[in-house]
């Protein structure tokens, strides 16, 4: 009786190759991705912030608006929950 069955040494082949997509190419393509979207994000934002002068006031009068709407929110959810 052989050692490995007729076959045998395909399916290992297609699971050693299932392994390397599962376990080492698709952690590395997701880390990859969040980190460039990161990278993305925080180049988009940190240059606002470090002009100074006119953009950052700029930024942050139209920031104040929808912060202004989420705190309302924040602060009327608890008469809401008391009416409830």
């Amino acid at each position: 009786m052989p050692l490995v069955q007729p076959g045998e040494t395909r399916r290992r082949r297609a699971d050693a190759v299932q392994d390397l997509l599962l376990r080492c190419l698709l952690p590395a393509v997701a880390a990859v991705v969040c980190g460039a979207a990161g990278v993305a994000v925080c180049w988009a934002v940190l240059p606002v912030a470090a002009a100074g002068g006119g953009a950052a006031e700029r930024a942050a009068a139209q920031r104040r608006g929808p912060a202004a709407r989420a705190l309302d929110v924040l602060e009327g959810a608890a008469d809401l929950a008391v009416l409830r």
